[in-house]
């Protein structure tokens, strides 16, 4: 879709308003469909159970009773109670317990339990020979057992929230305290009121929920962000999760929020499925595999995750081109393959100074409204460490000139001819939230646009940085749009007689 994008959605001050509007939209879009996971506001310890023995529990038959620890969500009176469940189904992967003051609603039937049992034990959109529980033990890893019963408990409940007065309730959780006595069971909550047991949402619910179980065992200290994010990813692999273009909707319209500090906001979820899901298609699904036992968290185990695997890609280089992919929707590396995404939102820089805000791993996108030559001028805060990308629509395609700074470093970036063209801020590292960025006109037949070094001079050294260049388009991933002197797409002769013309002369 290229920069076109941003010309639908202009949004300067006065859009602003829309922003906060389809941010009060999008929450009530959310709550009315009813659905968040509760696991993220559980109360939790940071080590997983192992019990000395492996208990040898009988398996469970229809008729069954076990009494459960559940969670109310209400904010007054909520926390941990016990209610009594009976098992109603038997499935290969698992048992589908039923609340029993529940039990006789007509939203709990047998077509309902039968299809979020075949969901999880054999069936699902991503693969009609498999169902969630054999995906994601092989994407994931192995499940807990600290039952001795290979089978997973499904508790089917009315769970205990105040949706009814704030329009937000839960669909499910995975609550890590049953790992440990007394319950000392594997167990996955699903909600029947306002979710239908026979749903996308049911089974999104339980991909979900299952990843959870599964991390916890490898990793139960993990960051939320990277356990949350393989959640929403369980999600997209299983083929229940939405991949239209409202796909990650409520981040889009607040991409300068942090990607590793997380808030429990919806964004925050929208935020790391995008992520996850961009991380896969770069790294391969079988990153998953040495992530979830890596014991370093967040992006630190990441990295070790990559370098397990063999991989030269970090965590910074899948954010930096992450942040281009979202804003361009393009194709290969440059968009998000199994997804559609919707536009980011975009503010606007005109000519002149400016100091902006950015958040830690956030994104701040800033179209620069000035035709013809520009010149940007990014400067860090004091600590901050930054990467700015200059993303540029040109005759020959769409283009990206990266650049990483250095604690109190600035960088130039230049583009000449009609280009549309965005720039991408995100702050790698630092406390302060503050950066200055400058933008100015320029011509390709200035000498100062041949000034590749800032030195004041056009040298040999610009030269041999220039030589560099000659022959690169768009096409190649280290494309500089600094030296097409002309803006025709491509360092060619016409650029270099440009550079000749004005080599040996001072710039003012």
């Amino acid at each position: 879709m290229g920069l076109d994008r941003y010309h639908h959605r202009k949004l300067k001050a006065a859009g602003l308003l829309l922003v906060v509007l389809l941010i009060v939209a999008s929450a009530a879009q959310v709550t009315a469909s009813g659905a968040v996971s509760g696991t993220h506001l559980l109360p939790r310890t940071n080590a997983a159970f192992k019990p000395a023995a492996l208990q040898a529990s009988a398996a469970f038959e229809v008729g069954d009773t076990l009494t459960v620890r559940a969670f109310n969500f209400r904010a007054i009176g909520g926390g941990r109670y016990q209610t009594s469940t009976t098992c109603r189904l038997v499935g290969e992967h698992c048992y589908i317990f039923v609340e029993d003051v529940v039990w006789d609603s007509p939203r709990v039937t047998q077509e309902g339990m039968e299809q979020i049992a075949a969901a999880f034990d054999s069936v699902t959109v991503g693969d009609p020979d498999r169902g969630i529980y054999e995906l994601e033990t092989e994407l994931f890893g192995p499940v807990p057992d600290v039952d001795g019963d290979p089978r997973i408990v499904i508790v089917v409940l009315d769970i205990l929230d105040s949706g009814s007065i704030t329009g937000i309730s839960f669909s499910g959780y995975f609550d890590v305290e049953n790992q440990s006595p007394p319950i000392s069971r594997e167990i996955l909550y699903l909600d029947m009121n306002p979710v239908d047991l026979g749903s996308a949402l049911a089974k999104t619910t339980l991909a979900h929920e299952f990843q959870h179980l599964i991390h916890w065992l490898a990793d139960p200290d993990e960051s939320k962000w990277v356990d949350e994010g393989c959640s929403e990813y369980a999600e997209l692999a299983a083929g229940f999760r939405d991949s239209g273009n409202e796909a990650g909707g409520a981040y889009l319209l607040l991409p300068n929020s942090s990607l590793t500090e997380w808030k429990d906001e919806a964004f925050d979820f929208d935020q790391t499925f995008l992520f996850t899901t961009y991380l896969a298609q770069r790294a391969g699904d079988g990153l998953f595999a040495d992530l979830l036992p890596e014991q370093e968290n967040g992006s630190t185990g990441l990295d070790m995750a990559l370098e397990a695997i063999g991989s030269s890609l970090r965590f910074a280089d899948v954010f930096a081109d992450w942040m281009t992919a979202l804003y361009l929707d393009g194709e290969g590396d440059r968009g998000l393959e199994r997804i559609e995404v919707g536009s980011p939102f975009v503010d606007t820089l005109s000519v002149g100074e400016v100091t902006r805000t950015i958040r830690l791993w956030g994104i701040d996108y800033l179209f620069l409204d000035e035709p013809g030559g520009i010149r940007v001028d990014v400067s860090g805060m004091l600590d901050n460490t930054l990467t700015v990308s200059l993303i540029g629509d040109g005759p020959r395609g769409s283009y990206v000139t990266r650049r990483d700074l250095s604690p109190g470093e600035t960088t130039r970036l230049t583009s000449f001819g009609a280009d549309a063209r965005v720039l991408a801020v995100t702050r790698s590292s630092g406390i302060i939230d503050d950066y200055t960025v400058s933008l100015s006109s320029i011509l390709g037949d200035d000498p100062a646009a041949s000034d590749f070094d800032d030195s004041g001079r056009v040298t040999f050294e610009d030269f041999l940085r220039f030589a560099q260049q000659f022959g690169k388009t768009p096409t190649d991933l280290d494309y500089d749009s600094a030296f097409d002197l002309d803006g025709d797409g491509r360092v060619a002769f016409g650029d270099f007689l440009t550079f000749a013309g004005h080599f040996g002369k001072v710039v003012p």
